[in-house]
């Protein structure tokens, strides 16, 4: 059975809804990155919230969850991506989207059963999540324990406070981003060979081995002051700047693009993953960074500001000390992120199945 869901039209100015509606955000990107919640508990029946979101009211015989698990299916935000107008930062989903798209409706009881299993796994992915938030606020502040008495008034003894620059290593040039302008051309890119890596290979803490952009063997000798090296330091300049991972040491030939900052230490000097924790976690090293915003958006990370980042720098065998206790509070961590991919990785085929109806829900 196809049926077509009612949508409760804005007024001038401001989009009343009610408990049991499902809102549905207009706008790109939030469109685009499932941005949508149901109305459950308000302190009174009804409410007004910006005219950036449509609100879905569910039929009698529709179950309000259904609806809300149904908006957030990757068809539902492809579907209504493709009918999307505007600017390019400002495309909308317009409310005829509503009228077009069409969804299997079974037996009430049945979106009702359906439901139930999502909420449930939804349930599990957000104690996940809440387990995560804690152990990354507690590594952070491990972090603080373990590093802030280096920048007091009375570090301790053979600690030092050192600037970026200071713990470059030889290499030449041991900081670089780039190339720039004419030196690579896009018609210069190929389909395989030498990676260009870029800010989608750089993740807090994570450098992923996902490469999409290359140039020939001869480019990259060419672009040879660009090469990088495991172990080296990456920052995102561009995107959500100033992401940082450490190349691992599985990284064969690769060069480094404009969109990153990439940093060799010197190794008898600092440990790259105690660098890493600072630049992504640290709160002297947010601080630092934050100088180059902007209206409170940082658009970039410049090379003065990235130059004179100072670091409290234990000698090298504290500094592997410190690192082995934040590394256990790491793994725990990513102990966690593994059982919430798996989480989602269920939830995304237990919802294709379940909503387009090849897997039918059946009473106990």
């Amino acid at each position: 059975v196809i049926d077509k869901f009612e949508l409760r039209r804005a007024t001038t100015g401001y989009t009343p809804f009610a408990v049991g509606d499902v809102l549905v955000a207009k706008i790109t990107p939030c469109f685009e990155n499932g941005k949508g919640a149901h109305v459950r508990d308000l302190p009174t029946r009804c409410g007004l919230g910006s005219t950036e979101f449509h609100v879905l009211r569910p039929r009698p015989a529709t179950s309000d969850r259904y609806l809300y698990h149904l908006t957030r299916t990757a068809q539902f935000r492809l579907r209504g991506e493709g009918l999307m107008s505007g600017s390019a930062g400002q495309r909308r989903v317009p409310t005829e989207f509503f009228g077009r798209y069409t969804v299997l409706k079974p037996p009430l009881e049945e979106q009702r059963r359906i439901a139930a299993v999502l909420d449930a796994i939804d349930d599990s992915i957000q104690a996940a999540e809440r387990v995560i938030a804690k152990l990354t606020t507690a590594r952070v502040g491990l972090l603080q324990e373990q590093l802030a008495p280096g920048l007091s008034a009375s570090p301790p003894p053979g600690w030092d406070v050192l600037r970026i620059e200071e713990l470059l290593g030889p290499r030449n040039p041991a900081m670089r981003s780039g190339p720039f302008g004419s030196a690579l051309l896009s018609s210069e890119l190929v389909d395989e060979g030498v990676p260009l890596l870029g800010i989608d290979n750089v993740q807090r803490e994570r450098f992923v081995a996902d490469y999409r952009r290359f140039v020939t063997p001869a480019k990259a000798t060419e672009l040879r002051r660009y090469r990088v090296f495991p172990r080296d330091l990456m920052i995102t300049i561009m995107g959500t700047v100033g992401r940082c991972c450490v190349v691992p040491e599985a990284v064969d030939v690769a060069l480094s693009s404009k969109h990153v900052w990439t940093l060799t230490l010197d190794p008898d000097r600092y440990l790259p993953e105690l660098a890493c924790l600072q630049m992504n976690y640290s709160p002297w090293a947010l601080a630092h960074f934050g100088r180059d915003e902007q209206g409170g958006i940082m658009s970039a990370i410049r090379s003065e500001t990235l130059r004179s980042l100072r670091l409290p720098t234990p000698p090298l065998a504290a500094q592997q000390e410190i690192w082995a206790v934040l590394h256990v509070a790491s793994c725990r961590i990513e102990a966690q992120e593994a059982i919430l991919s798996k989480l989602w990785i269920t939830r995304d085929g237990l919802a294709a199945d379940l909503l387009s109806g090849r897997v039918r829900t059946v009473v106990a």
